[in-house]
C-alpha cells in the first residue's frame, strides 16, 4: 500500500505527496530539503559568477579577505577564523602563493611558526573582491526585525548540526568550502 503525506507551503503545491519507500518523520522534510537545495544552488551560482570575474574560488576569496582584515596570520589562525581544517587552508594557501597573492614567512624567534602575508598583488585584489555572497544577503537580512534574524540564526544552526550529526566538527567545516584546483 502506498503511503502519502499532506503538504502545504511556499515551495510546493498544496496537496498530497507520495512517499513510497521513504519514511519521512516530518511532513516538512521534503520542503526543507527543497529549500536547502535552493540555498545551495544560489550559493553555487554566486560563487561561479565571482570565480569567473576574479579567477578565484570562493574559499580563496574568503582567505584573501580574512588576511586583509586581520593582517599577517598563521595558517592555524586562518583555519579557525574561516571554519576550515588546517589541511584545507594549507591547500588553498598553496594555490594563492603560486598565484603570487600571498607569501609565507618563518618567524625569526620561532622558526617553526609560519606567518602568511598578502603580497601587493594580493592586497589590491582583496580590496576589490566583494565579500563572498554576504553582500546582498547581509543587506536583506539586516532589513528583517532582530527577532526574525535570531530565529533564522537558531534554525540554520540547528539544521547544520542535524545534517552533520555523528560526524566530526572538521567534517562540517570542510564541507562548507570546496576548493578544487583549476584545470
Amino acid at each position: 500500500m502506498s503511503k502519502e503525506i499532506k503538504i502545504m507551503g511556499a515551495n510546493s503545491v498544496d496537496g498530497v505527496l507520495p512517499v513510497d519507500g521513504l519514511d519521512l518523520a516530518s511532513p516538512y522534510a521534503e520542503e526543507i530539503f527543497s529549500s536547502l537545495r535552493s540555498i545551495f544552488r544560489a550559493t553555487l551560482l554566486h560563487y561561479r559568477e565571482l570565480e569567473h570575474r576574479y579567477h578565484l574560488t570562493g574559499p580563496q576569496m574568503v582567505l584573501l579577505r580574512k588576511l586583509y582584515q586581520r593582517g599577517p596570520s598563521s595558517p592555524g589562525e586562518l583555519a579557525r577564523d574561516v571554519f576550515l581544517s588546517q589541511a584545507t587552508v594549507t591547500g588553498i594557501l598553496d594555490r594563492l602563493e603560486t598565484a603570487g597573492l600571498v607569501d609565507r614567512k618563518r618567524e625569526n624567534a620561532d622558526r617553526r611558526r609560519v606567518t602568511v602575508h598578502l603580497t601587493e598583488k594580493g592586497d589590491a585584489l582583496a580590496r576589490s573582491v566583494p565579500v563572498p555572497l554576504q553582500e546582498s544577503f547581509a543587506s536583506a537580512l539586516s532589513a528583517l526585525p532582530l527577532k526574525q534574524q535570531a530565529e533564522i540564526n537558531t534554525t540554520l544552526g540547528l539544521i547544520a548540526k542535524m545534517m552533520y550529526a555523528g560526524r566530526e566538527s572538521s567534517d562540517l567545516n570542510d564541507a562548507m568550502a570546496v576548493d578544487l584546483p583549476k584545470d
